[in-house]
C-alpha cells in the first residue's frame, strides 16, 4: 500500500506521454544543438585553451630568461668589482 506521501512514479505515463517518449528539445526547453554548433563550441573552446598554454610558455619563458639574468648580473657584480677582493672571504 503506497503511503499518501510518497514520491510519485516518474516513468508512469503522464496526459498519455511517458518522460522518455519526449525529444530531447521539449525536456529542455531549447532546441538540440546541431554537429555544427558543437563544432564551433569547441573550437572556441580548443583555441582558448591553445591561448592559455601559449600564454604560460610565454611567463615560463620570461622567467628563465629573468632567472638568466640576474644570475649573471649577480657574477658579473661579484667578479668585475675592484673593491671586493678574493681575500676578503678569509677575513674573519
Amino acid at each position: 500500500m503506497k503511503d499518501a506521501m510518497s514520491v510519485p512514479d516518474v516513468t508512469k505515463k503522464t496526459s498519455g506521454v511517458a518522460l522518455e517518449d519526449l525529444p530531447a528539445s521539449s525536456a529542455t526547453g531549447r532546441a538540440p544543438p546541431s554537429a555544427a554548433a558543437d563544432r564551433d563550441a569547441l573550437s572556441a573552446v580548443i583555441a582558448s585553451a591553445r591561448q592559455f598554454q601559449d600564454k604560460q610558455r610565454d611567463i615560463a619563458r620570461r622567467r628563465e630568461e629573468a632567472r638568466r639574468e640576474l644570475a649573471e648580473m649577480v657574477r658579473t657584480v661579484e667578479f668585475n668589482d675592484p673593491y671586493i677582493s678574493p681575500l676578503d672571504a678569509l677575513k674573519p
